[in-house]
């Protein structure tokens, strides 16, 4: 990549960090694109330039969060894993990696998709990912004839159990500690789903 390029890209990612932040802080109703041109520094023309509209930018946000997550270096360790219980645990570990780097704008969001379709649409793709990912955990345990239940069966168990939806709610609605939701979805995937 050239240097523009570099720019270009970096502009895009301060943006889109910005955006972030405003969405979290103060909802994605009540953002301006003009309020995340301020926020980043640069002008109004330069994120329609660099990110497109207003719906662009919230569309970028899943992006940005596997990024703030880690998610990519975790998922990239499913075709090396032999042990089904550290498979089992992935889907764990990135919805907590999640919780714990992104949980505001993970709130943000799923608290705002009901009357946004920009963010519904985040939602939903965010969704697509997760279940692609436990699908090829599901396929990688039986692989590894690891599974006591069929693949389908599997990752749709896992894709429920490690749905950020539900560790809200515990967390939320029930007060549990992030480390007690991990604990607790470790053990139920282990019994579950495991020969």
């Amino acid at each position: 990549m050239g240097r523009r390029e570099e720019q270009a890209a970096q502009t895009r990612r301060e943006i889109v960090a910005a955006a972030r932040r405003l969405f979290a802080t103060q909802g994605y109703a009540r953002t301006s694109v003009t309020q995340v041109a301020a926020e980043a520094g640069v002008s109004v023309q330069t994120i329609y330039d660099a990110v497109g509209s207003k719906a662009a930018l919230a569309a970028a946000l899943n992006e940005l969060i596997d990024e703030e997550a880690g998610i990519g270096e975790l998922a990239r360790t499913i075709g090396t894993l032999e042990d089904p219980r550290a498979l089992v645990a992935l889907p764990v570990q990135i919805t907590r990696q999640l919780m714990e780097r992104c949980g505001d704008l993970v709130r943000a969001t799923f608290g705002a998709a009901s009357s946004e379709p920009q963010l519904a649409e985040v939602a939903a793709v965010g969704r697509q990912r997760h279940r692609a990912g436990v699908d090829g955990i599901a396929g990688r345990l039986a692989g590894l004839d690891a599974l006591a239940v069929p693949a389908p069966q599997a990752a749709a168990t896992m894709a429920v159990l490690t749905d950020s939806r539900v560790a809200l709610t515990c967390l939320d609605d029930y007060g549990w500690s992030l480390t007690e939701w991990d604990r607790w979805t470790r053990a139920a995937l282990e019994r579950l789903l495991l020969a």
